[in-house]
């Protein structure tokens, strides 16, 4: 039996829920699971948030035990995310501002940057000057589109960029290293990403 919680779960219950209905459902069926899947959502760093892996662990083991006794069944589990994320950064460029302080991006929602429409991630980039230095200016909220001709590229909420981000700055999206080359699209020739290998960063 098998089920997954949702991605980037933080509430170790979500998982204790599951596992007592898991239980429960075999119990019915006058069956003995042999293997239990837990799923993943195993959070990662993400949106600003530590996760607490221990804690999940821990209730996890916990509700296995009172839900199947002594003899549980063998735990799996998914664990993708909360181990490559922090594998990849992803670097995208600024092509225009236009007079409003909207930012138009090299890469949208149908390349790299897909995950934005359902993961916050607005915590987890840097802008960089096209000769890597940090712009450091006060945050302001700006739109962010991508480069398609598609009314849907559009990052979901503002991103809080530097008052003196620039045409061909880079903005550095760290910790996306669960889909950001698995779920692009190349629509409308876009999406093309170029991966470069850093073996350290001094």
């Amino acid at each position: 039996m098998t089920f997954h919680p949702g991605t980037q779960c933080f509430d170790p219950q979500a998982w204790v829920s599951y596992i007592a209905a898991c239980a429960a459902v075999a119990c019915n069926a006058g069956a003995r699971l042999q293997r239990l899947n837990v799923g993943g959502g195993f959070p990662a760093h993400r949106s600003g948030n530590t996760p607490e892996l221990a804690g999940i662990f821990a209730a996890i083991k916990a509700a296995t035990f009172a839900n199947f006794g002594p003899k549980p069944p063998e735990l799996l589990c998914e664990p993708g995310r909360a181990l490559v994320t922090g594998a990849f950064s992803f670097a995208s460029r600024i092509k225009a501002i236009n007079d409003d302080g909207a930012v138009y991006l090299n890469d949208g929602i149908y390349g790299g940057l897909t995950e934005f429409r359902d993961l916050d991630t607005n915590h987890s980039f840097t802008c960089l000057s096209p000769t890597g230095q940090h712009r450091s200016g006060n945050l302001i909220p700006r739109e962010a589109f991508g480069p398609t001709c598609d009314s849907l590229d559009k990052l979901p909420d503002p991103l809080s960029l530097p008052e003196d981000a620039a045409e061909e700055d880079y903005i550095l999206f760290s910790n996306m290293g669960a889909y950001v080359n698995g779920t692009c699209t190349r629509f409308n020739g876009y999406g093309d990403i170029l991966t470069v290998t850093v073996n350290s960063l001094e």
